[in-house]
């Protein structure tokens, strides 16, 4: 669990077998900033079951730069009354934002792979919003991936994801 802003993993192979996991702690107030994943290596390979998780682990509800009925990030949620969007899109390093009311959800965390080598993806990396209360709260904006390396590959299987959280009936939907 990486749980400080500036903790990184530097190794020269990381590899998140079958049901391993890094993760994040939950989500965070400005105040705090605490939560990303951050590895530093030469090669890094999540295999089929492994997972990187950084789920709900941006800003709380009711926070962060893009806050909304439907928070924003990298794009819009989906509301006139949405938050601002934020980031840059080639170099994604800020997590996702909260939504409105005291049921919104989530934003995402972020995650960072830099690899001099290659980065494979069989497994997931995810970062998405979430956390609603009920069927009408907003859904908090999606996080940030952001992978450099030299080969990026991979499987059909693997996942690299997010997204901002869905919303039915009267909610509205957070930004990706």
């Amino acid at each position: 669990t990486f749980s400080v802003w500036p903790t990184r993993l530097l190794a020269t192979t990381v590899t998140i077998r079958s049901g391993g996991m890094l993760n994040l702690p939950g989500p965070f107030t400005p105040r705090d900033m605490s939560n990303r994943i951050y590895v530093v290596c030469t090669d890094l390979t999540v295999d089929s079951g492994g997972l990187l998780d950084a789920n709900q682990g941006g800003y709380t509800r009711e926070e962060g730069p893009g806050l909304g009925a439907g928070a924003s990030h990298g794009g819009r949620g989906g509301n006139y009354t949405c938050g601002p969007t934020y980031g840059v899109s080639n170099a994604p390093v800020e997590p996702g934002s909260g939504a409105i009311g005291s049921g919104g959800g989530h934003g995402g965390g972020a995650i960072r792979s830099a690899a001099a080598g290659t980065v494979t993806v069989n497994g997931t990396m995810r970062a998405n919003g979430g956390g609603r209360v009920s069927i009408v709260d907003s859904g908090g904006s999606g996080g940030s991936i952001y992978i450099t390396c030299d080969r990026l590959a991979g499987s059909p299987s693997g996942l690299i994801q997010a997204t901002g959280e869905a919303t039915t009936h009267n909610g509205n939907s957070g930004g990706g």
